[in-house]
């Protein structure tokens, strides 16, 4: 994805965000992938999305509304803005249950 440094040439390459599929039915939507979530431009519930995964902020974060888990890891690069380092775990059962967890990597 595209994130807000991302310029020139290389940027333009990049898309705002993409919707991914998961396991046998792949070509169904079940991911919505966004730096920015401002630059949402669809609806989750009708696009039938189940996780909208964003960033931007390097706030973590995981809440859900409408059904859809909206999730940000936060960020795992150096500290900015007196936020945590961290880094967010999605998993699926087979069932198609979502469990999340967001990582304090502990750094200072």
């Amino acid at each position: 994805m595209r994130g807000n440094t991302d310029g020139g040439a290389f940027g333009a390459t990049l898309p705002i965000r993409d919707v991914v599929g998961l396991g046998p039915a792949s070509d169904a939507p079940f991911a919505c992938i966004v730096h920015d979530i401002e630059d949402l431009d669809l609806d989750p519930v009708a696009a039938g999305v189940r996780v909208v995964v964003y960033g931007h902020s390097h706030r973590p974060a995981a809440d859900v509304r409408g059904g859809v888990l909206f999730f940000n890891p936060g960020a795992a690069g150096h500290r900015r803005f007196q936020l945590p380092v961290t880094v967010g775990q999605l998993v699926v059962d087979a069932e198609g249950t979502i469990t999340w967890r967001i990582v304090d990597l502990g750094v200072p």
